[in-house]
C-alpha cells in the first residue's frame, strides 16, 4: 500500500514539475513574441532612390518581431552627422542600427570600433569586418556590364556618365566598368557632368552632338530620366547601358529606351538587413535586357511583389 502511495505521489510530482515548467516556458515565450526588436535604418540624400530597400525592410520588419524606424538624413549628409544620428537612435533604445555610409573612410573613424555587433551597413561597407555589410558586389556589377558593353560596341565609341557623386558603391561600379574595358583593350570616354537639371541635359547633348558616341553607361540612375530626354532629342541612335534600381528603370527597360539594365537587388539588400543573422550578406544583381526581363529568375527580382 506504501508502495503505491509512493508511485502516485511521484507520478502527482512530475505532473507538477511538468506543468510548472511548460508555463514558465510559456510566459517567456509569449514575453519574447511581445517584445519587439528596435531597429533604425539611417539612409543619405542625394536623391538616392530607396524606395526598393526601404519595401525589402518594411517587408522583413512586418515577417519579422521588429519595430522599424527610418531615418533620413538633412541635406548636410556628411559623416559627422551620419555619426551623430547613429549615437542618437541607440540613446533613444535602439538594439541595432542599419547604415548606408555618407563616407566609409570619414564614418569609420567616427564610430572607431564602437557598436560591433548592433550596426550593419548596406550598399557598401566601410572596410572593417567586425562589422556585418549587405550589398551587392558592386566592382564585378559593374565589370560585368562592361564586358557586356563591349562585346555589343564592336567598333561603336562609348562613354560612361558619372554625375560626379563621391558614393563608395558608385566608385566600385564605375572602377569595375573601367577594367572591362581597359583588360579588352577598348577605348572608353569619361564624362564627368556635375550640372543637374536642364543644365546637365544641355552639357550631355553638347558632347554628344560633338562627338561619335553611340553608347552611354549610366552609373548615377538620378540622372537616368535626363539621359533618356536628352538621347530622345539626339537625331542618330544612342544605346543606354544603366546601373538602376527603381519602377522607372524597369519601365524604360521594357519601353526599348534602355537596351541593358545592370539591376541591383535593393529588396533583397533591405530585407537582409533587417532579418540579419549577422553573417556577411551578399546580394544578387541582375543583367537584364527586354527579352528575358519578364522570365522567372528576372522578374522576381525587378516586381518584387508580384507573386
Amino acid at each position: 500500500m506504501n508502495k503505491n502511495r509512493s508511485v502516485v505521489i511521484i507520478i502527482l510530482v512530475t505532473l507538477v514539475f511538468l506543468v510548472t515548467v511548460e508555463t514558465v516556458w510559456y510566459k517567456l515565450a509569449e514575453k519574447k513574441r511581445g517584445t519587439k526588436e528596435a531597429v533604425s535604418m539611417i539612409l543619405f540624400d542625394d536623391g538616392k532612390n530607396w524606395e526598393n530597400l526601404k519595401a525589402g525592410a518594411k517587408q522583413a520588419a512586418e515577417n519579422a518581431n521588429v519595430d522599424l524606424s527610418i531615418v533620413a538624413m538633412s541635406s548636410e549628409n556628411d559623416a559627422d552627422q551620419q555619426y551623430n544620428l547613429i549615437v542618437n537612435e541607440f540613446n533613444a533604445g535602439a538594439d541595432r542600427v542599419i547604415v548606408a555610409a555618407v563616407d566609409k573612410d570619414e564614418l569609420a573613424a567616427k564610430i572607431n570600433g564602437q557598436y560591433k555587433g548592433r550596426i550593419t551597413f548596406a550598399l557598401s561597407s566601410i572596410g572593417d569586418k567586425d562589422y556585418v555589410t549587405v550589398a551587392n558586389d558592386n566592382y564585378k556589377m559593374g565589370m560585368e556590364l562592361g564586358l557586356r558593353v563591349v562585346a555589343d560596341a564592336s567598333s561603336k565609341e562609348v562613354a560612361i556618365l558619372d554625375h560626379g557623386i563621391n558614393r563608395d558603391y558608385l566608385n566600385e561600379r564605375k572602377a569595375g566598368l573601367l577594367y572591362a574595358f581597359n583588360d579588352r583593350g577598348y577605348p572608353v570616354e569619361d564624362w564627368m557632368i556635375t550640372q543637374d537639371g536642364q543644365e546637365y541635359c544641355e552639357v550631355l547633348k553638347d558632347k554628344l552632338v560633338n562627338s561619335n558616341v553611340e553608347k552611354i553607361i549610366v552609373i548615377n540612375e538620378e540622372t537616368l530620366s535626363d539621359v533618356i530626354r536628352v538621347t530622345d532629342s539626339i537625331e542618330r541612335i544612342i544605346e543606354v547601358y544603366a546601373i538602376a534600381n527603381s519602377d522607372e528603370a524597369v519601365y524604360l527597360l521594357d519601353s526599348r529606351k534602355i537596351k541593358l539594365l545592370a539591376f541591383p537587388d535593393e529588396f533583397a539588400i533591405g530585407y537582409e538587413a533587417v532579418s540579419l543573422d549577422n553573417s556577411e550578406k551578399l546580394i544578387q544583381y541582375k543583367l537584364v535586357d527586354r527579352k528575358n526581363m519578364y522570365k522567372g529568375e528576372y522578374e522576381k527580382v525587378l516586381f518584387p511583389f508580384v507573386k
